[in-house]
């Protein structure tokens, strides 16, 4: 963007207002869960054998309860992109008011590897490198080997943002890292600074070598859809194992 001939004026926010912009827009009636689940999550626990309530809706957010078994989870829906940082700053402000003792972030991501087939795989892992520091913690989730498609222990890298992912970046970046996205490391960053277990099961979504058929540009299509379901199915069934 630097090269467009065209005066760019960018005004960076003071350190705390992203934290004070969540806090505001955060509702304040929000009921204590045992687990948040942020991102992705209108489609979740919508079947038995999940107990849920309906969605309850207050400007910028909108959320509901899903219980399994002995556990409460709460769906946080969000009405802008919470990218970067004040991904991070949710989750603080999430923690900070009482309203969770865990933090699972459901989303969608880039893979860096030829192989990993957009609306395919699901993966997870408890590293990042967020700003050229590595940052690790300990997964609270019950994970089935068996589940065609899943990848654990992979290797993430957080960026600021998705305009950084160019073909150069790939180049120097692929053979170290395995998919990418703006806000893991954040989020994971505020939740092991509270000393909250913390975990992500993402759907790659696109491919950053360019060789699939799929990508985010056609994510509303039939067949995205369809592979899409069964990505979600088997993150519920990690979800049973884990909570019930």
């Amino acid at each position: 963007m630097t090269d467009l001939p065209a005066e760019i004026t960018v005004e960076h926010p003071v350190p705390g207002q992203g934290l004070a912009f969540v806090d505001h827009w955060l509702p304040r009636n929000l009921p204590a869960h045992d687990l948040a689940i942020l991102g992705y999550v209108e489609p979740l626990l919508t079947r038995a054998p999940a107990s849920s309530t309906d969605w309850n809706h207050r400007p910028g957010f909108g959320w509901r309860t899903a219980r399994i078994g002995r556990s409460t989870a709460l769906l946080l829906g969000c009405e802008f992109s919470f990218w970067g940082d004040l991904a991070g700053d949710l989750v603080t402000a999430l923690i900070t008011r009482g309203h969770t003792s865990g933090v699972l972030y459901v989303g969608k991501l880039g893979g860096l590897q030829s192989d990993m087939e957009p609306n395919t795989v699901v993966v997870t892992g408890t590293t990042t490198q967020v700003k050229g520091h590595s940052v690790s913690w300990k997964s609270a989730l019950d994970l089935d080997p068996t589940l065609p498609g899943l990848r654990t222990g992979v290797r993430h890298i957080t960026v600021p943002s998705v305009l950084d992912e160019t073909r150069i970046w790939l180049e120097q970046h692929r053979a170290h890292f395995d998919v990418v996205d703006p806000e893991i490391g954040h989020m994971a960053l505020a939740a092991t600074t509270a000393n909250v277990p913390f975990d992500y099961l993402h759907i790659v979504t696109d491919n950053l070598n360019g060789t699939h058929d799929h990508g985010l540009y056609a994510e509303r299509s039939t067949p995205v859809a369809t592979r899409r379901r069964r990505c979600l199915h088997h993150i519920e069934t990690i979800l049973h194992r884990s909570l019930a």
